[in-house]
């Protein structure tokens, strides 16, 4: 995933990991902050709750990665929220987005 990579890095952002996905990012990249799953670490949940801003591409916000829908705030999260996700019908599905983009991961990222 060179162009998440390459977007991660023109914008300095962060990049956590869903579930099962850490092998999508380098996880030795100084961008890399953990996964967003089942051993979730107490930092990687205060940066998402006190983060201004979630840029979600290509994750479902399920159970796992929000905590059992407790790390955001169900239906309208505190922090604003691009969404990014190939599958229209899952934008705004448990999370109302602020920006909504039907998009493959691939496709996003070359932009």
């Amino acid at each position: 995933m060179a162009d998440i990579r390459r977007l991660a890095e023109g914008w300095g952002l962060p990049v956590a990991a869903g579930l099962r996905c850490q092998d999508r990012f380098d996880n030795s990249h100084p961008l890399y902050v953990g996964e967003l799953g089942t051993g979730q670490v107490p930092y990687l949940q205060q940066m998402v709750r006190e983060a201004d801003l979630l840029l979600v591409v290509g994750e479902r916000l399920g159970e796992m990665t929000t905590l059992g829908y407790s790390l955001i705030e169900v239906p309208s999260p505190r922090q604003k929220l691009i969404h990014v996700f190939p599958d229209p019908a899952e934008l705004g599905r448990v999370y109302l987005p602020d920006l909504a983009i039907a998009a493959s991961v691939p496709s996003f990222a070359a932009l």
